[in-house]
């Protein structure tokens, strides 16, 4: 019983001192382009990604970004969804934020609040 209570109080330890990850969503920034290249992924709580976009912009540039649960999806009829998965070869526009606090890869990492298809 002691064994458990130990490793209980443990995980309890190390939950509290990774700070959680969040968005600063009080300086989005804005970047178009077409759907390159999509990963599923695995993320957990707080912040839930399903899927990390490529997109590259009629100058070549790229940008790495990762959807999540909280995600929204607007439609060119104007219709809105969410946790959708993304279409390649679509035109964008990524409205997104830096990820802060918690741990690599995450951290420092663009997220996605909205992506609107173009086309």
């Amino acid at each position: 019983m002691r064994k458990i209570l130990f490793a209980l109080a443990s995980l309890a330890l190390l939950a509290s001192s990774s700070p959680a990850q969040q968005l600063d969503t009080t300086n989005l920034k804005t970047f178009t382009g077409v759907i390159d290249d999509k990963t599923r992924t695995r993320g957990g709580p707080p912040l839930w990604t399903f899927a990390k976009i490529t997109v590259v912009s009629e100058k070549g540039e790229k940008l790495d970004c990762y959807l999540m649960s909280t995600t929204t999806f607007v439609y060119a009829d104007g219709t809105t969804h969410e946790a959708e998965p993304p279409v390649s070869g679509k035109h964008v526009e990524l409205k997104y934020a830096t990820i802060t606090g918690g741990s690599p890869p995450l951290e420092g990492a663009n997220a996605a609040v909205s992506l609107k298809y173009l086309d």
